[in-house]
């Protein structure tokens, strides 16, 4: 059974599915790798306008320090993946307004506190068949790099009900979990629920979490977890 504790540990060697779907890097590291190039320098021209240079310092601040915190690092030994489930851009804005006017403030120069992160990211979210996906879909494309069908959790277009065994994605989690690392999971919500269970579950309907109709369910799959 996975250990359950607040870090997801992950490989960061991404393999190829045996239906040929490659899977794709995370977003966040496009970031890393540009700050990592040799001779990679943020220089822009100065605005002669004070509020201008303002933000133009800032920016130029957030990449100097981007870059000190990269430099000369060693391989992450731990990593850990937030993933606020249904956070669109609007909903962040909204929040982070509101946190702000809420302490007196106008509202829109506030940050979150996630927002502090050294690496945030944003993802496209669609689902093969549908353009308004469900967490299942989503969850399923960040930790397999694949992206699928509206409902389904761990496994590709390929995969049929009743089928315990067809188009199984490999998770990040049990790559690394095949290489020897421990993983793990914290959640908000029912350790069942499709975000959660991206992480270790294979199932045509993310509604079966406690009745696998003919399969093992999403419960059953967690305390079998290889």
């Amino acid at each position: 059974m996975t250990n359950l504790f607040c870090s997801y540990f992950i490989s960061s060697r991404f393999t190829e599915h045996e239906t040929g779907s490659q899977q794709n890097y995370l977003t966040t590291l496009l970031m890393l790798a540009c700050l990592c190039l040799p001779g990679f320098e943020a220089q822009a021209e100065m605005p002669s306008d004070a509020k201008a240079r303002f933000w133009y310092k800032s920016g130029q601040d957030f990449v100097s320090q981007q870059k000190r915190s990269t430099r000369g690092k060693k391989k992450a030994k731990n990593v850990i993946l937030f993933v606020g489930d249904g956070m669109s851009g609007t909903t962040v804005t909204a929040s982070r307004i509101y946190e702000g006017q809420a302490n007196g403030r106008s509202g829109e120069e506030n940050s979150l506190s996630f927002e502090t992160f050294p690496h945030v990211a944003l993802s496209k979210t669609y689902a093969v068949d549908r353009q308004v996906p469900d967490s299942a879909s989503t969850a399923t494309a960040m930790l397999t790099g694949v992206k699928v069908r509206f409902r389904t959790l761990g496994v590709d277009g390929t995969a049929v009900a009743g089928n315990c065994d067809a188009g199984r994605l490999r998770t990040l989690l049990e790559s690394a979990e095949q290489k020897g690392l421990s993983t793990g999971f914290v959640t908000t919500t029912r350790i069942t629920h499709a975000t959660p269970a991206a992480t270790y579950a294979h199932v045509t309907e993310r509604d079966n979490e406690a009745q696998g109709a003919g399969c093992a369910d999403i419960a059953q799959q967690l305390i079998e977890f290889p």
